[in-house]
């Protein structure tokens, strides 16, 4: 008897494939609304919320963006065509140990930037030094490229925040004010997360 009720709690309720209907993804502005995929659903309500990551190159078209993924988040879904918007990307694994080996230091660095619509976006640092450093000028690095990083992105919009990410300039900027403490090799963004 006991079983039996057990048995009834975890049965689900599945929907056949001819009761979901398809849905066309489209990417955030900033990407040239480009139509990315499609995906299936029953209704509106059910795929609103969506995360789902796909290669950056596949979004900008740049081939020197291959080793990072970027992750967009459905927000609404109109006449079958489901918008999204950023919501993160990761540097993947295998780029950050090519650069890392036993003769440099790897500082990281994690910072919380607030933009203009209370939109919080946590930036993940990767510093790679041309040689290795003791413990106190790490400590300097990583102050030096956390107030880079808030100074360039402080008193800016969400997507004008992202923009900045995603442009390589970004990056070149903070390697060279962090250059002036100790020389770098490499800063690249390691993870971005929006809260």
């Amino acid at each position: 008897m006991a079983k039996e009720n057990v048995q009834k709690k975890r049965r689900k309720v599945v929907v056949s494939k001819k009761a979901k209907k398809w849905f066309t993804i489209t990417a955030p502005k900033m990407f040239d609304n480009k139509e990315i995929g499609h995906t299936r659903g029953i209704d509106d309500t059910k795929i609103t919320g969506r995360k789902f990551t796909l290669p950056m190159n596949q979004l900008t078209g740049s081939f020197s963006d291959y080793d990072s993924s970027v992750t967009l988040k459905i927000i609404n879904v109109m006449d079958g065509c489901a918008h999204s918007e950023y919501a993160g990307q990761a540097l993947m694994e295998d780029k950050i140990s090519r650069l890392v080996n036993k003769w440099s230091s790897r500082i990281d660095t994690i910072t919380d930037i607030s933009s203009t619509d209370n939109r919080t976006v946590r930036v993940k640092l990767v510093t790679i030094t041309a040689e290795r450093v003791k413990v106190n000028v790490k400590k300097e690095i990583r102050s030096n490229v956390e107030g880079t990083v808030v100074e360039l992105l402080k008193k800016m919009s969400f997507d004008s925040v992202v923009k900045e990410i995603l442009d390589k300039k970004f990056s070149r900027t903070i390697k060279t004010r962090a250059s002036k403490v100790y020389p770098i090799r490499s800063v690249d963004i390691r993870m971005v997360e929006v809260l």
